[in-house]
């Protein structure tokens, strides 16, 4: 039985290899590209200007209830038991 020189089949797999390599990173620019085209840039904070110093107390006043509103609203002991569960 004669021995067959495969020598080549290295390189071709290696070809082939690159080639699904160069592929999927095509494929996966392209969508990354079609999402950076379509994604609309929203705007997360607005600004306002205080004008006066009757402003400036309403919105301190506003605040401050929002700020009691949230803290009486807060249960530290489902957060105390949640997170002794996950330890």
């Amino acid at each position: 039985m004669r021995k067959l020189n495969q020598s080549g089949m290295g390189h071709v797999a290696l070809l082939l290899v690159v080639v699904v390599v160069a592929v999927v990173a095509f494929a996966g620019y392209r969508v990354w590209s079609a999402q950076q085209d379509s994604a609309t840039p929203t705007e997360t904070a607005t600004t306002t200007s205080i004008q006066s110093k009757a402003d400036l107390v309403e919105t301190s006043s506003v605040l401050d209830d929002t700020s009691s509103d949230l803290n009486q609203a807060f249960d530290t002991s489902a957060l105390d038991e949640d997170i002794d569960s996950l330890l």
